[in-house]
C-alpha cells in the first residue's frame, strides 16, 4: 500500500469527470472568472470602456503558470482543466468560507506538501473572506481573482478602544480590495462602523460588486457613504438589506432599482413601498419583503402594474395586503408566499380570497408553490384558486384559525373536476402535479377523509393521471384521527409522511 501514490483515488474520478467535461460542456459550479479587470465597464458619469487589450497577455500568463504548476507536483496525466475542477469541486458550496482545517481549502493543505504547494498557489481555491484570521494569507492566495468579503463585528468589541482600531485596521486592508469583491455583506453593529468601512473605499472609481447585504439596524440615520457605493456598482444585482428600525423610505431614492434582479428586505415597509419596489425594478425576478407594518389608504397606490419577470415573490405582513395584491399582475410567478403574522386588524377573509382569486385570474402564472400563512379566505375561494392553477406541485396551508380547513377543501383535492381548458376533455384532478402537501395546525375534517382523499390520489398516480404524493404534512386539532393515521403505511413506498393528532 505504501507504493500507491496519493493521487491514485483520484484517476476513477478524473475519468468520469473527463467524459461529462468533453460530451456535455460540464463547467465547474464555482465561478471561474480568470480576471476580473477583463470585463466591461459601464461607469455612471461615461460610458462603455473595455479594459487595454496587454491585460489579455495578464490572463495568458496566469495560465502557463498554472500548467506549469499542475506538472512541477505530477498532474501531467490529467488535463488541466480536469485537475482545476477536482480541487475547486472540494470547496464549500457556501459563497463565504470560513478558515476551518475541516474545509477545503485548508483541510487539502494537510494531504501533501504538493498538495500544500498546489492549493497555496491556485487563486481559485481563496474566493472568499469571512473572517479576519489568516486575513493577508488568505489575499494572497487569491492573486488577483474575484472574491467575496464578509465584515462583521460584535457591538461589544467595537464599543472597547482597542476593539475599534483592530477593526479599522482589518477594514483597510479590505477596502484595498473592493475592486476585485463582487458579493460584500457588512453585519456591522452600528451605522458609524459601517461609514467607517465605506469612507475608507476608492473615491470616483466602479465598483464590480454584483451582490450586496448590509445589516442597518439605527432608525434616523444611514450610512453618509452608501449612496456612493450604489452610484459605482453598475453590475449591483441582488440586494439584502437587514433593518427591521428602518422605514424603507429613508433608502429608496439611493437604489438604483432598474439593475436589480433580486431584492431582499426585512424592515419597516408600506404597501406604497413595496409597490414602487416592484415597479420600478423592471428586471426583478426574486422579491421577498418582510416588515410590511406601515398601514395606508389603498387609494394611494398608483395600480395596476403588470411585472412580466418576477418568478418568486414572498410577503410578510402585520396589516391587510389586499389592496397591493388587487393592483399586480405577475405572469411569470413560479412562487407565492403571504404571511400574515399576530391578529391584523381590519382583515376581512371574504375580500382576502376574492383579490386573491381575481389575482390568479388575472395573472394565470406557471405558479409551482403556494404558501399561505394566516392568510385566511374561504375554502371556496382556495379552490377555486387551485383550479385555476394547474401546474401547482407544492402546496403550504398554515392557519392559526380554527377550522379553516374541513372536508370541502379535501373533498376537492380527491375528485374529478370538468377541464377549464377544454370542456370536452376529460375529468381530471384539481391539481395534478402535486407531490408535497402540508396542512395545519387547525384541519377540521372528519376522521378517513384526509385519508380517502389520498388512496384516490395515490391510485391515480399508479394510473398515471396525477403526479405521485412525495411529501406529506398534516396535523389536526379536532379529536383523534385514527383513519387518516393509516396514510404511515404509504411509507413503504417512499412517501414522507408526518402525522400529528390531538385531541
Amino acid at each position: 500500500m505504501d507504493s500507491i501514490s496519493p493521487l491514485t483515488w483520484l484517476i476513477p474520478l478524473a475519468i468520469i469527470i473527463a467524459i461529462r467535461w468533453f460530451t456535455l460542456e460540464l463547467v465547474p459550479s464555482h465561478s471561474s472568472k480568470s480576471d476580473i479587470s477583463t470585463r466591461q465597464i459601464r461607469h455612471p458619469r461615461e460610458g462603455n470602456r473595455t479594459q487595454k487589450p496587454h491585460l489579455k497577455l495578464k490572463e495568458v500568463r496566469e495560465r502557463q503558470r498554472l500548467k506549469t504548476l499542475y506538472h512541477r507536483h505530477g498532474f501531467g496525466l490529467l488535463p488541466t482543466e480536469i485537475v482545476d475542477y477536482i480541487f475547486t469541486f472540494c470547496l464549500p458550496q457556501s459563497p463565504f468560507i470560513r478558515p476551518k482545517p475541516t474545509d477545503a481549502p485548508l483541510l487539502l493543505c494537510h494531504v501533501s506538501p504538493a498538495w500544500r504547494d498546489y492549493v497555496t498557489h491556485n487563486p481559485k481555491m481563496w474566493p472568499s473572506l469571512i473572517h479576519p484570521e489568516l486575513m493577508r494569507k488568505w489575499l494572497s492566495c487569491s492573486s488577483t481573482l474575484p472574491i467575496s468579503i464578509h465584515l462583521s463585528a460584535g457591538k461589544q468589541y467595537y464599543q472597547k478602544p482597542e476593539g475599534r482600531e483592530a477593526f479599522r485596521t482589518i477594514a483597510q486592508t479590505l477596502a484595498g480590495e473592493i475592486n476585485r469583491c463582487n458579493n460584500l455583506e457588512l453585519d456591522l453593529p452600528t451605522t458609524e462602523a459601517t461609514d467607517v468601512f465605506l469612507a475608507l473605499l476608492p473615491q470616483d472609481e466602479v465598483l464590480f460588486l454584483e451582490s450586496f447585504l448590509i445589516r442597518c439596524e439605527e432608525e434616523r440615520r444611514l450610512p453618509i457613504h452608501l449612496s456612493a457605493l450604489f452610484n459605482y456598482s453598475p453590475d449591483l444585482r441582488k440586494l439584502i438589506w437587514k433593518g427591521p428600525n428602518v422605514k424603507a423610505r429613508r433608502f429608496l431614492p439611493i437604489v438604483n432599482w432598474n439593475q436589480l434582479v433580486d431584492v431582499r428586505l426585512d424592515c419597516r415597509l408600506s404597501l406604497i413601498d413595496c409597490f414602487h419596489i416592484i415597479q420600478r425594478s423592471v428586471q426583478l425576478k426574486t422579491c421577498y419583503l418582510y416588515g410590511i407594518s406601515i398601514p395606508l389608504f389603498s387609494t394611494l397606490l398608483t395600480g395596476p402594474h403588470t411585472h412580466t419577470s418576477l418568478q418568486d415573490l414572498r410577503l410578510h405582513s402585520t396589516i391587510p395586503i389586499n389592496s397591493l395584491i388587487s393592483t399586480l399582475t405577475l405572469p411569470s410567478l413560479n412562487a407565492l408566499q403571504l404571511i400574515l403574522s399576530g391578529n391584523p386588524i381590519g382583515l376581512d377573509s371574504h375580500n382576502s380570497g376574492a383579490d386573491l382569486s381575481h389575482f390568479v385570474e388575472r395573472s394565470s402564472p406557471p405558479l409551482r408553490s403556494l404558501m399561505l400563512e394566516n392568510f385566511r379566505i374561504p375554502e371556496n375561494d382556495l379552490i377555486q384558486c387551485l383550479l385555476d392553477l394547474p401546474t401547482i406541485e407544492e402546496i403550504k396551508i398554515d392557519e392559526t384559525a380554527a377550522g379553516f380547513l374541513t372536508n370541502e377543501f379535501l373533498d376537492a383535492l380527491g375528485k374529478l373536476w370538468p377541464n377549464s381548458e377544454d370542456e370536452g376533455a376529460h375529468r381530471m384532478f384539481l391539481c395534478p402535479k402535486l407531490q408535497s402537501i402540508r396542512l395545519g395546525p387547525t384541519i377540521s375534517s372528519a376522521d378517513g377523509v384526509f385519508a380517502e382523499m389520498f388512496r384516490k390520489r395515490w391510485d391515480a398516480a399508479e394510473r398515471g393521471e396525477v403526479c405521485r404524493m412525495k411529501s406529506v404534512h398534516v396535523e389536526f386539532r379536532n379529536g383523534a384521527h385514527v383513519a387518516d393515521e393509516e396514510v404511515k403505511q404509504y411509507r413503504a413506498e417512499g412517501l414522507s409522511f408526518h402525522f400529528y393528532s390531538i385531541p
